[in-house]
């Protein structure tokens, strides 16, 4: 039925666009932008914190090229908080839940008269147009990242733009897509922007430690991943620890975990003492960056925990599924993964198999990122 349901969208999609084309009007634009020229600019960024991390370095190659340009964000109460003490943003905007709400809030962004709109969002297309359609001025450029039917789109956008996504990261992505939009030569070395870790939270995590009696060495180990497909099992988590503590002995584990699995942390806990610690559960992601800059390694599944160590130059190992998505997977020096065979989930690892990995990264034989 959901099959079914999904083809008739589908269908109607196209005549449902056309019909709405003769009600909406973006001003017309052409390649490049010129950003000596605007004065303020909205980014929109409203999904998960994964996303706000990897465009930090945008941001860094927007205010390094237009020095004068106001760059103001739409974000959520999910992600805003990597956005802490970033000289790079001038207004962070939290987008509203109700749909009436959302449309009055838009009609006060109107008022700052953006010289462009651009949706970081490479999905969704029609949402954010529409986002575009109701916050843009007379003379605001309105730019969609789309890769086909640039027909269907082009009436709500004022640009439709795109890059190959080939073998690049979404940091990548972002970055030479923004310089083909604005003529900014790529510089490689943004992908390097760090992280700016606020100094509370770094006094939280100091003290957190100290409270713990954790030893200075310590491995950051996220349990944790939304998708069911880059899980592991309880037994794996078990034989994993035992194999990393009894290997690397001057080591503690500090398990980072999401609320729903507290009762796999808990058993944990209670399986091995002092020697495994667990981070409070925190609804402010600066406290985990913080506790991350402080650690020897990260071992977690495809989740921000992973853009975040990438951020921060830590040793990373991280865990995913074939079947899961990886066009997020942070591009990094210290890396190495640990990928199912064929069409398996995480929980198909067996715990030798990921600490072979874990072995090769303490050693620092990092595996090669193609770019």
């Amino acid at each position: 039925m959901t099959t079914f349901l999904q083809s008739i969208e589908q269908s109607l999609r196209l005549p449902m666009y056309k019909l709405a084309s003769f009600f909406v009007k973006s001003k017309e634009a052409s390649l490049p932008l010129d950003g000596h020229s605007m004065k303020r600019i909205l980014l929109i960024r409203d999904d998960r914190i994964g996303d706000m991390i990897v465009s930090l370095p945008l941001f860094q190659m927007l205010k390094d090229t237009f020095p004068h340009l106001q760059i103001d964000v739409l974000c959520t109460q999910y992600n805003v908080s990597v956005l802490q003490d970033n000289p790079n943003v001038a207004q962070k905007y939290l987008l509203p839940k109700s749909i009436v709400r959302r449309y009055f809030f838009f009609r006060q962004l109107r008022k700052n008269n953006y010289d462009c709109i651009v949706s970081l969002v490479l999905s969704k297309k029609s949402r954010y147009g529409s986002f575009c359609q109701i916050i843009q001025s007379k003379n605001t450029i309105t730019v969609g990242f789309v890769q086909n039917r640039f027909d269907v789109y082009s009436k709500i956008f004022s640009i439709m733009s795109s890059i190959p996504f080939e073998d690049y990261t979404m940091t990548e992505v972002l970055l030479r897509w923004f310089s083909i939009l604005f003529a900014i030569e790529y510089n490689p070395s943004y992908m390097l922007t760090p992280l700016i870790v606020p100094q509370t939270s770094k006094e939280y995590v100091v003290n957190f430690l100290q409270q713990m009696n954790t030893p200075n060495q310590f491995i950051a180990y996220n349990i944790s991943a939304s998708d069911i497909r880059r899980q592991l099992t309880d037994q794996t988590h078990i034989g994993l620890i035992e194999m990393i503590l009894e290997a690397f002995p001057h080591f503690s584990i500090v398990l980072l975990s999401i609320p729903k699995d507290q009762q796999t942390v808990d058993m944990l806990l209670s399986h091995f003492g002092t020697n495994v610690i667990s981070f409070p559960a925190t609804k402010n992601i600066n406290d985990t960056i913080a506790l991350i800059e402080r650690s020897e390694a990260v071992i977690s599944p495809n989740t921000a925990i992973t853009h975040v160590a990438a951020s921060l130059d830590i040793p990373l190992l991280e865990i995913y599924s074939t079947l899961a998505p990886s066009d997020w997977r942070p591009k990094h020096s210290k890396f190495r993964f640990a990928k199912t065979d064929g069409d398996q989930y995480s929980a198909s690892f067996k715990a030798d198999e990921i600490f072979v990995e874990f072995q090769a990264l303490m050693q620092g034989n990092y595996a090669v990122h193609s770019s």
